[in-house]
């Protein structure tokens, strides 16, 4: 999984984006990306905040 951190005014982090890949994470993001921030896991599945794709957790549950 890829990840885009959202921070506030004093640089903490308060939300994140979660993308299915780097191409993803460009794609959406465009002027904004911050550079490649890939292979982190995810303890449960999540969704790709620009295609959709569902994105596998360590204990997710693995089935389309």
């Amino acid at each position: 999984m890829h990840l885009h951190f959202i921070e506030d005014s004093s640089g903490d982090v308060v939300d994140q984006l979660e993308f299915c890949s780097d191409h993803c994470h460009r794609d959406c993001l465009g002027e904004d990306y911050q550079g490649w921030n890939g292979c982190h896991e995810s303890e449960f599945d999540s969704v790709c905040g620009l295609c959709g794709s569902k994105i596998h957790g360590a204990f997710g549950s693995y089935q389309e």
